[in-house]
C-alpha cells in the first residue's frame, strides 16, 4: 500500500509541476484548437490527461520549448510505468522464490 501511495503522490506532483510549467508557457508557446490563449483549465487539463496517457488535448505547443516540455512530462510517465511494472514482476518472483525456499527449508517440498 505504501507504494500505491508513492506513486499517486509522484504522479499528482508531476501534474502540479507540469501544470504550472504549462501554465507559465502558455501565452506565448502554446495555442487552442480554435486559436485562443490557453487558460488555466486548460493547462490543468493538457497535464492530466498526459499523465493519465490519455493525451488529448485541445492545446496544442507552438514552440520547440513547449514541444520539449510536453516531450519530457511523456517520458517521464513512460518510465514510471516501465519501472512499475518492472519492480511489480521483481518484487513477485522474490516473494515466490522466498516461499518456495522457506518450504524446502522447513521440508513441505
Amino acid at each position: 500500500m505504501k507504494r500505491v501511495l508513492q506513486t499517486l503522490l509522484f504522479h499528482l506532483t508531476s501534474i502540479i509541476v507540469f501544470g504550472i510549467l504549462y501554465f507559465y508557457l502558455s501565452r506565448e508557446h502554446f495555442i487552442l484548437n480554435d486559436n485562443k490563449a490557453p487558460d488555466f483549465m486548460d493547462v490543468v487539463m493538457m497535464a492530466v490527461t498526459i499523465q493519465a496517457g490519455v493525451g488529448v488535448t485541445n492545446m496544442t505547443p507552438i514552440s520547440n520549448l513547449a514541444k520539449l516540455a510536453v516531450t519530457f512530462q511523456q517520458l517521464i510517465l513512460i518510465c514510471t510505468n516501465v519501472f512499475m511494472i518492472y519492480f511489480i514482476l521483481i518484487v513477485n518472483k522474490e516473494k515466490f522464490i522466498l516461499s518456495r525456499f522457506l518450504n524446502v527449508v522447513r521440508g513441505l517440498e
